[in-house]
């Protein structure tokens, strides 16, 4: 079920890919994922979104072929695991 569906053009005409979330108490969102950058390469990519799918902030890997997979938070760090193709 889908409950709600958001598309993001902050990227440009870059394909953004989630690939994990983890829901906060406050109904924020951080999310993990990649941005197509050319036929195969991704940048990694980390954020975090309102309950309504805004984007509060973003930050994108500073080298080519990365690609977040994985996120883990705790009390006062976000984790994400780089997939190195």
């Amino acid at each position: 079920t889908i409950l709600w569906q958001h598309s993001y053009e902050s990227f440009g005409s870059n394909d953004l890919s989630i690939q994990a979330v983890h829901s906060l108490p406050n109904g924020n969102a951080f999310f993990s994922g990649g941005i197509q950058i050319g036929e195969k390469d991704f940048l990694g990519v980390l954020g975090c979104i309102d309950s309504i799918g805004n984007i509060i902030w973003s930050v994108q890997a500073s080298q080519p072929n990365s690609y977040y997979t994985d996120l883990v938070v705790d009390s006062s760090t976000i984790y994400c695991r780089n997939k190195h193709d």
